[in-house]
Order: C-alpha cells, then structure tokens, then sequence
C-alpha cells in the first residue's frame, strides 16, 4: 500500500489545543491500516517527523507519548512510536538529528522542572523520568528484542547529559573568575541527573512486596530491565570517561610537545652552557683573588701610615738623630704614598676581572632552553657536558651551576621539569660526575 504522506508543519500560532491528541489518534489509525510491520514502522517515523519537526513540536511529541503510554489500551503504540523512530533512523539520518533534539529538549525542560513530579512507592521521581521510564518498560513487554532499541536512547541522553554537565562546569569556573556577580534568588532544579531518575524510577516500578513465600514478582522483567540499564549507565560512563582521559592525555602531550626545546635548540645550548661554566667558576673564585689584593693593598697602607708616624714621633722627640723637619717630611711622604700609591686605582691592574656581566648574558641564553627541557632532554644533555673535554677541569662543580642557574632562572615556575624530576636528576648527576672523576685516575 502507497505510503501516505503526512501533514506539514504548522506554524506556531497554528497549532490547535488537541494537537498532541490528533498526532495519537493519527500514529493508531497508521499501525492499523498496514498489515506489515515495518512499513507500519516507516508511516510512523515519517509522520511524526514531517509533523513535529521544529523547536516548537517538540513537546507535542512527548505530549503525544504522553497521551498513548497513559491509556492501557494505546500503552503499546506510545512504546512503538519510539521504536519506529529509531529502527529507521540507521536508513534516514534525519532521523538521527530529530533524536538528539528531542532529548536535548528533554534535557532542558528537564533542569527547568516543567513537568510535574510523579510519585511511586512514596518516592518521587520527575515527570520525563515517568515518561521515558514507562516507555523503555513497554518496549520490553511488547518484545524483549527491543532493548537494543531502549539502548540507544538511553545512550543518547547519558552522552548528552554529560557533554552539558561538562559545559556546565566550564561554565561555572570562567563564572568564578568574575568578582562582581549579580546576586539574585537561587534557581529551584532538580537533584540528579534524568539518567539516574530513569534507572530508579524503572526499579520502584520492578519492586514488588510478596505475601507468600511461594509469590512470583510479576513485575520481575521490569526489575532485570532496571538492572540491564544499570550496566548499560556503568559501559556508558566509563567510555566516556576513558575518551574524556584520553583527549586530555593527548591534549596535554601536544602541549607539551609545542613548549618542548627543539633538538637543534638543545644542541645550539652547548655553547652557552660551557662558557657559562667557565665563567661562573672565575666568579666563583672572584671573592678568593679579590681578598688576597685588598689585604696587600690594606697591608701596605698600613705600613706606610706606620712608618709616617714613627718617623714624625721620632722627630719630634729628636730621637736617632732624626730632626723634626726630616720626620714631618718622611711622614708626609709615607701619607702620600698610602693615600695615592696604596688605593684601588692603582691597584686596578692587580684586581681579578668581574664576569658577573657575561655570565648573566650565557645564563639567561641557556636558562631559555633549560626551562623548555624534558627530564630526558637535560640528562642527556648533561652526561654529554659530563664526557665533553672542555669541562673536564670544572666537571666537579656542574651540579652547583645547576642550582645557580635554577636560583636565577626568571619564570621558574613554568618549567616543564617539576622539583621532585630536578632533584631526581642531581642525585644521578652527583653519581656520574663521582664515576667520571673515578675513571681519569
């Protein structure tokens, strides 16, 4: 039988009070007048699309469920209008877009609480947990096949609930940054997520209290239903989270790999790290030469102040033969001396070079490396500068140089080495120097 085609779609100011009634009676009269099944099926999807797609339908279809699962005698037509949709939609991909606006529609109402809640066994649960649970519970009693079907909405809605719950979060967190947020009246939502109210509203409804030992539970099928979609939730979840993981791995590694030296960075950082070597040793002995020039220095301005005032005394006293006016001259002369012969100035050629300038220059060229340097990348680089030749007379002060350079280093703090990787590679860098200094005797 030819295929009839269904009405359009209405406007919004269109749409008559009993649209959800008609899109029922019209879902019976089509299952009905078709023998087959599956072409029964296909009338169904493509009415119900071609009649309630839009934002604005949306509702109407839930209404339309709504309509069907509530009345015993059409329970079945409101389980077969959700089946039809989905057998179809792996030959028609509108389908596929339909479903997942119909559950981010039901998800949003959803959190907004607009429809009442529903109350069994004195619990409550909300009205599209009512809705969607008696729907999954009437596929399973129309044929137990169809939890495939079940599956893939649920699937769906577990997925998509997630995807908002994350946005949700990230939401929340730029939110936080915000200091002057506007304070208002705490928007009522709901407790759970829809897709732990489905599970528990499907297991109150398996519950049964028996009055005889001997008692079956009829509703035993919707208790296995409650726990095949409780390991349906745990699959589903852990997927996610497994994909969610392996992103952020990925993610994290091409970060890291962007911040990473490149290796002719880290070979061109040779260089710079063998003179900033040599010169932080000359530094290191700076105050050693220094001190050794300035007692000279002191000692003979000392010296001369000494014999100045000997002399003078002893003029003045006319002791050996030394007249006042010879004493006066020799102390004058002795001040001259200490004052001009013994100062800085003149002893400036003795003095030993300052190279706190280009070492800072060497260290801040390799310090721009070094912070971009794996754990791998530094300790080969350092066994290599361990073995190099031109180290080998300050081999013994690496480590120290190491601890100068990250003392010094500017934005410490983004380094891709931790502390903990940083103190692991001295420890084994003190035992491959002690190795290496054993080696040469």
């Amino acid at each position: 039988m030819a295929e009839e085609e269904g009405p359009s779609v209405l406007a919004e100011n269109e749409i008559p009070d009993d649209f959800a009634e008609q899109i029922a009676g019209r879902i019976i009269v089509l299952h009905e007048k078709e023998i087959d099944p599956s072409v029964s099926s296909s009338n169904i999807a493509r009415f119900i699309y071609d009649t309630t797609n839009a934002s604005y339908l949306y509702r109407y279809f839930l209404d339309a469920s709504e309509v069907l699962i509530e009345n015993a005698e059409t329970s079945k037509f409101g389980a077969i209008l959700w089946a039809a949709i989905i057998m179809h939609s792996d030959t028609v991909n509108e389908y596929v877009t339909y479903l997942n606006n119909i559950v981010d529609h039901v998800l949003e109402n959803y959190y907004n609480m607009t429809r009442p809640e529903v109350e069994v066994s004195k619990k409550k649960y909300s009205g599209y947990a009512h809705l969607l649970g008696s729907i999954y519970i009437r596929m399973i009693e129309l044929n137990n096949a169809l939890y495939e079907t079940i599956q893939d909405i649920y699937t769906s809605l577990v997925r998509r609930e997630m995807e908002l719950e994350e946005q949700q979060q990230g939401e929340k967190k730029s939110e936080a940054k915000s200091v002057f947020l506007k304070k208002g009246p705490k928007k009522q939502t709901v407790s759970k997520k829809l897709y732990d109210d489905i599970i528990d509203y499907i297991a109150s409804r398996g519950e049964f209290k028996s009055t005889s030992l001997n008692q079956e539970n009829p509703n035993e099928h919707v208790a296995v239903l409650a726990d095949r979609m409780r390991g349906t939730r745990r699959y589903i979840i852990q997927d996610i989270m497994n994909k969610r993981a392996l992103d952020r791995k990925k993610r994290l590694e091409k970060e890291l790999s962007e911040r990473l030296a490149a290796a002719e960075e880290v070979i061109l950082a040779a260089e710079p790290f063998r003179e900033g070597l040599s010169l932080f040793w000359r530094e290191k002995r700076y105050n050693y030469k220094f001190l050794a020039v300035e007692k000279i220095r002191v000692a003979l301005q000392i010296m001369g102040i000494i014999v100045g005032v000997t002399f003078f005394m002893a003029g003045y006293l006319e002791l050996w033969g030394v007249h006042d006016v010879d004493g006066a001259i020799v102390c004058i002369g002795m001040w001259v001396f200490a004052k001009f012969a013994g100062s800085r100035k003149n002893f400036k050629t003795f003095y030993p070079y300052d190279v706190s300038k280009e070492l800072e220059n060497c260290v801040n060229n390799f310090a721009n490396v070094m912070r971009r340097m794996s754990k791998e990348q530094l300790d080969h680089f350092l066994t290599r500068q361990i073995k190099s030749k031109h180290n080998e007379a300050v081999i013994q002060i690496i480590p120290e140089f190491i601890k100068y350079l990250y003392a010094v280093m500017p934005d410490r703090k983004n380094m891709i080495l931790t502390v903990d990787e940083l103190s692991d590679l001295m420890e084994n860098l003190e035992v491959d120097i002690a190795k290496q200094l054993r080696a040469r005797i």
